[in-house]
């Protein structure tokens, strides 16, 4: 969110002006495509304004898990102006079974959402919210393509001890960064 929420500062007509923003994302999940992060890291990272620290052993910032195909590959590139016969013929036999895989998570994902945004409504605004929430569509982006977007600090997971390892999100925890921090950066 904080990603994607010093976009809006930076982009929107209503967003205050004339002020200056430094963003620092821990475990960040990717955030958007590669256009996206290039015009992040452009606009904020190569000016020093925006940092992503990142644990090696923790899963969050993996995810959401891509699934990239020839398509999703920047036009022009060299697959897409001359694809070798072997490479259009995997082409062909793959882009079916991509496209079930999609519709099966759409299908499975689509109430689940539903379910945690109403949660989320009426736990944020429950006197505004009617109830139930209304169905939303959420449109799906066609590609499952999603990077990282800012400069990294890469830390060095330590691998969980006793109880610790019982604990899927033990790698996530802020007091888990506070230690690699401490331990990893002067």
């Amino acid at each position: 969110m904080a990603t994607l929420l010093r976009s809006y500062f930076e982009y929107a007509q209503d967003a205050p002006s004339g002020l200056s923003y430094k963003t620092y994302v821990f475990a960040q999940p990717k955030p958007g495509n590669d256009h996206y992060a290039t015009d992040f890291e452009r606009r904020f990272s190569n000016t020093g304004l925006a940092f992503r620290v990142t644990n090696s052993l923790d899963w969050v910032p993996q995810v959401p898990f891509t699934l990239e195909m020839i398509r999703d590959v920047n036009d022009p590139n060299p697959l897409s102006v001359s694809p070798s016969l072997l490479l259009d013929g995997l082409m062909k036999v793959m882009e079916p079974l991509v496209s079930e895989a999609r519709r099966i998570i759409e299908r499975h994902s689509r109430p689940h959402l539903q379910r945690k945004a109403t949660a989320l409504a009426q736990r944020v605004a429950p006197a505004t919210m009617p109830t139930p929430l209304a169905p939303f569509d959420a449109p799906f982006h066609p590609s499952l393509y999603f990077v990282n977007a800012g400069s990294e600090e890469a830390l060095i997971g330590a691998p969980c001890v006793d109880a610790e390892c019982h604990d899927a999100f033990f790698e996530h925890h802020v007091t888990t960064y506070y230690k690699l921090l401490q331990a990893q950066v002067p």
